[in-house]
C-alpha cells in the first residue's frame, strides 16, 4: 500500500498542511516540527507524488521536444544525439520530464498547439524553424515559453 501525505501526518500527529510546509522547507515550521515530520517521513519511506504537487503548483514540470519527422535518419547524425543527449541531462538535473512529439509541417504545427494550450507541457524545444516561421510568431503571441535549436532566421527576441 502506498504511503500518503494523510498516512505522515496522523503518525506524526500534525496537520496535512504542516507535512507539506515542511516538505517545500517552509521557514514558519519550527525545527522541532520539521524533524518530527521528516523522521516520520524517513521510517514510512514517504515519497511525494510529483504529479500531485506539480498539479498543486499549477507547473508539470514537462518540456515538449517538437521533433521533425525525419528523425529518424538524424540518430545516425553524432551532432543530433549530442544535442538530444543535452536536452535529456540537463532536464533531469533540474527534475522535468521530456514529451516528445513528431511532425512535419501541419502535423508539427497540430502538435505545438497542443502542447502550447492543453497544459501538458511548460515550455517547448523546437528542433528546427524556417525563415519567418509561423509557429514561431503564434507562440510569441500566445506568449508561451519556447526555445529554437539553431538560429531562427533573423529573428532577434527568440531565445536559441
Amino acid at each position: 500500500m502506498k504511503i500518503t501525505i494523510n498516512d505522515v501526518a496522523r503518525e506524526a500527529g500534525v496537520a496535512k498542511s504542516t507535512v507539506s510546509r515542511v516538505l517545500s522547507n517552509n521557514p514558519r515550521i519550527s525545527e522541532g516540527t520539521r524533524a518530527k515530520v521528516n523522521e516520520v517521513i524517513k521510517r514510512l519511506g514517504y515519497k511525494p507524488n510529483v504529479m500531485a504537487r506539480n498539479l498543486a503548483k499549477n507547473q508539470t514540470k514537462t518540456i515538449g521536444v517538437i521533433l521533425p519527422i525525419d528523425v529518424a535518419t538524424s540518430f545516425g547524425n553524432p551532432i543530433f544525439i549530442q544535442m538530444m543527449l543535452g536536452i535529456s541531462t540537463y532536464a533531469q538535473e533540474k527534475k522535468y520530464f521530456l514529451m516528445y512529439a513528431f511532425g512535419k509541417d501541419e502535423e508539427e504545427t497540430r502538435n505545438i498547439q497542443e502542447f502550447s494550450t492543453n497544459g501538458a507541457v511548460d515550455g517547448i524545444i523546437i528542433i528546427h524553424s524556417e525563415q519567418n516561421d509561423k509557429i514561431i510568431k503564434n507562440l510569441r503571441e500566445a506568449n508561451f515559453p519556447f526555445v529554437v535549436i539553431g538560429r531562427p532566421g533573423r529573428e532577434t527576441s527568440v531565445l536559441w
